[in-house]
């Protein structure tokens, strides 16, 4: 992140160009999501894609009104297909209640490598997780499903999927799963401690709908406040 003169933000999200075949070339930057452009105020939580046919699709929050985390925040989207050289125009692909002050963030995006689905993980108002899927490189999205009730437990009070991106796991017994970190807040005698953890999901059906058993695994990262 680059602060400008200004006082605005920049998002830089860098794009590795190798020339001729050659490693050592000088890697080039793109500005994909400028603050107070584009209808938004500001644009937060980046995170930055590659689909199995080569396009970089890169996800941030839309912050309409303010810097703040909650307020009116739309789920965004832009697409390169020229290894960052160059970005299509800004695609929101989530918002709900127009005006109103809810948030849609925390965008964490996974691809199954099996079945060639992009599956994108995030927030509403950090209480609902829900899911979303495109089967055609990311032109089309699915409505959201909201799959809480799966992945957040009843003592928890905040949650938010990412930051960044989710994994596949190749090999063992758990190949295929796919992986999305997480952290959330838990209250106890009055102190909220923020706990980092990961929700796998052990299958996806190939008609693109959410499938199998999910399981919160607790990570050992944890800040008190």
């Amino acid at each position: 992140m680059e602060i400008n003169r200004n006082g605005t933000y920049t998002w830089q999200l860098l794009a590795i160009l190798l020339v001729c075949g050659t490693a050592n070339a000088e890697p080039t930057y793109s500005d994909v999501f400028v603050s107070g452009t584009e209808g938004y105020h500001t644009f937060r939580i980046p995170a930055l894609l590659t689909t199995p046919k080569g396009s970089l699709l890169a996800f941030c929050e839309g912050r309409k009104t303010s810097r703040s985390d909650h307020g009116d925040v739309d789920l965004v989207m832009k697409r390169s297909t020229d290894s960052g050289n160059h970005w299509g125009p800004l695609h929101r692909i989530y918002e709900e209640g127009g005006d109103d002050n809810i948030t849609i963030g925390n965008p964490c995006v996974v691809v199954d490598q099996d079945t060639g689905i992009i599956w994108l993980t995030f927030c509403r108002n950090n209480q609902d997780v829900l899911v979303m899927y495109s089967k055609d490189d990311g032109h089309i999205w699915s409505n959201p499903v909201n799959i809480t009730a799966s992945v957040k437990r009843a003592n928890w009070d905040w949650v938010a999927t990412g930051p960044g991106i989710g994994i596949q796991v190749k090999q063992g017994r758990f190949a295929g799963r796919l992986v999305i970190p997480c952290d959330h807040s838990e209250l106890s005698d009055g102190k909220r401690t923020m706990i980092s953890h990961v929700f796998s999901v052990t299958t996806m059906a190939n008609n693109g709908s959410w499938a199998g058993t999910l399981e919160n695994i607790p990570m050992n990262v944890r800040l008190s406040s």
